[in-house]
């Protein structure tokens, strides 16, 4: 789904495919056929879509709008098992296959759950950049320079010093055990057991919360969240006291 971000490209396409209708009457009649067939496509997954999106918002208005709380569970849920297998790690002790993955999915929840990092910044993530960490005020802080976002711009995010312990030793612990002879991992700090880079850090994020049975959050969820928490933080502080008992 790269096309949905190149809008050079698609005005280029459009244009030359402008000119080409204008030229053969034959190929516009195609395009039009085309089209036509695209809106008859298109109407079943609007449909469903919107059905999804009003079983949504009944959810929340009748179970209230989640918290960051709610969003975070799943950190809370897999912390003690993230413990013991970071021990393991630290004893140099057998570490099984699944243990290894679930403390990858692990790591990656931390940049999107808690510091709401983009998926597309997560697997975009390189070993240059983690080992260029900065430390400002007791936070490890890192920058993701390519990465395939909305937005494009450079993706930073401050972890706490258990957080990047946690990441740290993936990197020493599990990441060089999944580099394989004759696979490219493009230098991601993220990798599959095959040995290349994470193919989604949304269907990670998933396999999470499936594997602790909690309804699964995407990062698109814990990001509004977070958006909303902000809005109404900054509605409070700029509200004068004299209206708070209205608030």
């Amino acid at each position: 789904m790269d096309f949905l971000l190149k809008s050079t490209e698609t005005q280029d396409f459009l244009n030359r495919l402008r000119v080409l209708q204008m030229t053969y009457p034959d190929f516009h009649r195609k395009c039009q056929a085309y089209i036509e067939l695209l809106n008859t496509l298109r109407k079943p997954v609007a449909k469903a879509l919107s059905k999804a999106t009003c079983q949504k918002k009944y959810h929340r208005f009748i179970h209230g709008q989640a918290t960051l709380h709610d969003c975070q569970r799943v950190l809370r849920e897999a912390k003690k098992d993230m413990l013991g297998i970071y021990g393991k790690l630290l004893q140099h002790q057998r570490v099984e296959e699944e243990e290894k993955t679930l403390f990858r999915y692990n790591c990656e929840a931390i940049l999107m759950l808690k510091h709401f990092q983009r998926p597309g910044a997560v697997e975009g993530l390189t070993v240059s950049e983690w080992l260029d960490q900065k430390r400002v005020d007791g936070r490890v802080c890192v920058g993701v320079s390519q990465h395939k976002t909305a937005t494009m711009q450079i993706a930073t995010f401050a972890l706490t010093e258990e957080e990047a312990a946690m990441l740290d030793e993936y990197y020493n612990g599990i990441r060089q055990g999944c580099m394989q002879d004759g696979v490219d991992d493009e230098g991601r700090f993220f990798l599959s057991k095959s040995g290349g880079p994470i193919s989604s850090a949304t269907n990670d994020l998933r396999r999470l919360h499936e594997h602790y049975k909690i309804p699964n959050i995407t990062s698109q969820e814990v990001r509004k969240v977070a958006e909303t928490a902000n809005e109404k933080y900054l509605i409070y502080v700029r509200t004068p006291l004299a209206e708070m008992e209205h608030f």
